[in-house]
């Protein structure tokens, strides 16, 4: 079986939406990007990026810590979701 050229992927997919509406192509787009996103792409080195930030943490004021920490509690509510379709 011959191998598709990326170029023969990417036309299917614009046939394929092409005479949807509008409102339609944006619920795509936002499916798409979800799914490079989280599913698609490989997640980086978590300890890394958590290293990375850490010093901007440190130089936090304490109002800014409570911020912050209100912040992470309210986003385990939602769980790590990105987009909602």
């Amino acid at each position: 079986m011959a191998t598709r050229a990326k170029s023969e992927y990417e036309a299917e997919l614009l046939a394929e939406i092409k005479d949807l509406p509008e409102a339609e192509q944006a619920k795509l787009l936002r499916l798409i990007q979800f799914l490079k996103e989280e599913i698609l792409l490989p997640k980086g080195d978590d300890k890394a990026a958590i290293l990375r930030h850490a010093g901007l943490l440190a130089d936090l004021t304490p109002e800014e810590e409570e911020r912050f920490a209100e912040a992470v509690r309210r986003r385990s509510l939602f769980g790590e979701r990105r987009v909602r379709l």
